[in-house]
């Protein structure tokens, strides 16, 4: 018997589905520091993220949130 795989399609964060998501390292030039520091600001600090496949994607909204936010 021939296993098959679930036809499933990573569901894309609320808002608009057309907005492109941003890669790790757009996220990591935006806020100007390492792929790296954009990892652990995730965990540590609540950047909000996705994840399609293996990689993290990021709203350009959610980065800009993250960065008026630290300034404040």
């Amino acid at each position: 018997m021939k296993k098959t795989r679930p036809q499933t399609r990573p569901h894309a964060p609320s808002g608009a589905a057309d907005e492109p998501l941003l890669t790790l390292a757009l996220a990591a030039k935006r806020l100007r520091v390492s792929q790296h520091l954009v990892r652990r600001l995730t965990i540590r600090d609540g950047l909000r993220w996705t994840r399609i496949g293996r990689e993290l994607r990021f709203k350009r909204e959610w980065v800009e949130d993250f960065i008026n936010r630290v300034e404040r």
